[in-house]
C-alpha cells in the first residue's frame, strides 16, 4: 500500500509538539538554573583523626595545649570577653579551629573572614531574621565563621574530631528533600 501524498500533520499533532516541546525546554531551563557553579565536595573524604587545616599546614588538635589554643585565639579572647570554651576543658581547641579567621589580630577587619555581601548582614553580629538562600550566595569562610557546623564546611570543622556524627548527619534524611515531602503529607 503506497503512502498517500501530500499528506500534512494535523493541527491536533502540531499542538502535541508545541507543547512537547516547550516542556522539554522548560526542564533543561530548569536543570540548568539549578547548577552550583563553585568546586563541588569530592565525596566524603576520611579527615586524619584531631588534624585541621590552618592556612596550608595541618594543626593536631588533639596535642595542642591549653596554652597553644588561647595563644592562637589571643586576639578573638582579647573582643570577645566573657564568652565561655565551648569544649569545656577535656579539649583544647582555638576559636580558629572551628571558626577559621585570624585568631591572633585584634582588628575586626583582617581578623573576621569578608562577607560577599556585607550589605545584607546586620551590623553587631546577628544572622538576618530571615536568610532564606542568602547562605547560598556566601563564600565558604564567611559560612564557617558565622556557623561552623554548617554542612557545607563541617567536614573540615568539625569532622576531623567527629568523623562518624559529620558524616551520618549529613546522609541524614533531614538533610534531603523527601524529608519535606513527608512532613507534608
Amino acid at each position: 500500500m503506497p503512502f498517500p501524498e501530500n499528506t500534512t500533520a494535523g493541527p491536533r499533532t502540531l499542538r502535541h509538539a508545541a507543547i512537547l516541546s516547550l516542556l522539554l525546554c522548560s526542564a533543561l531551563i530548569g536543570v540548568l538554573s539549578c547548577v552550583d557553579h563553585r568546586p563541588p565536595f569530592t565525596g566524603w573524604q576520611e579527615p586524619e583523626p584531631g588534624m585541621l587545616v590552618d592556612g596550608g599546614r595541618l594543626i593536631d588538635v588533639g596535642s595542642q595545649s591549653k596554652g597553644q589554643a588561647e595563644e592562637r585565639s589571643r586576639g578573638c579572647i582579647d573582643c570577645h570577653k566573657g564568652v565561655v570554651e565551648p569544649h569545656g576543658q577535656a579539649v583544647h581547641l582555638s576559636c580558629i579551629d572551628c571558626h577559621g579567621g585570624d585568631g591572633l589580630s585584634t582588628d575586626i577587619e583582617t581578623a573576621h573572614p569578608r562577607a560577599d555581601h556585607p550589605e545584607k548582614w546586620p551590623k553587631g553580629g546577628a544572622n538576618p531574621e530571615r536568610p532564606y538562600t542568602l547562605t547560598l550566595h556566601e563564600n565558604w569562610d564567611w559560612i564557617r565563621f558565622v556557623n561552623p557546623g554548617d554542612l557545607r564546611v563541617a567536614r573540615t570543622t568539625c569532622a576531623p574530631c567527629h568523623p562518624n556524627h559529620t558524616l551520618n548527619v549529613s546522609k541524614s534524611v533531614m538533610t534531603t528533600v523527601s524529608h519535606f515531602w513527608a512532613v507534608a503529607s
